[in-house]
């Protein structure tokens, strides 16, 4: 058989060179196209893409000096982890600007949307269909899943 329908190979990018993710969970860096010996690909530790918690992540890619910044409810070893900038009992946990009644911060609605807060609920102010708990923001507002095709 030629063809197998599991990848044996993955090529990521990451912070500008190349990985090749082989099955098994060997990873190596290719820094060049080349194979001349100089190039040869060395053995390295994966990025924050291999949906892995390694390095010095607090959770699987992301915390630590290198990835990106925990959404809430995922491990953290400090406030500097999380998005939110709260680490409470090693859990990303929201802002306390996402309780205080108040629109404020990243908020697209009162307590909620932005990235940081809370998703919001079907007919509060959004920017992005990530702000809404339906996945639909339309004209910005947040639309439930089943009533975009009811706007007319």
């Amino acid at each position: 058989m030629l063809f197998s329908s599991t990848p044996l190979i993955l090529l990521v990018l990451c912070s500008f060179a190349y990985f090749v993710v082989i099955r098994g969970g060997i990873t190596i860096e290719i820094d060049s196209l080349s194979l001349e010996d100089s190039h040869k690909p060395r053995q390295t530790d994966p990025c924050c893409t291999d949906r892995m918690k390694n390095q010095d992540e607090s959770d699987i890619d992301c915390g630590g000096f290198n990835c990106p910044k925990c959404r809430d409810m995922q491990k953290c070893t400090s406030p500097n982890d999380c998005l939110s900038g709260m680490c409470i009992n090693s859990i990303c946990t929201p802002s306390l600007s996402c309780w205080d009644q108040i629109r404020n911060r990243n908020e697209t609605d009162i307590d909620c949307g932005g990235g940081v807060c809370q998703k919001c609920q079907d007919m509060k102010t959004c920017n992005i269909p990530s702000d809404c708990i339906s996945g639909v923001c339309i004209n910005n507002k947040c639309i439930p899943s089943g009533g975009a095709k009811n706007l007319g």
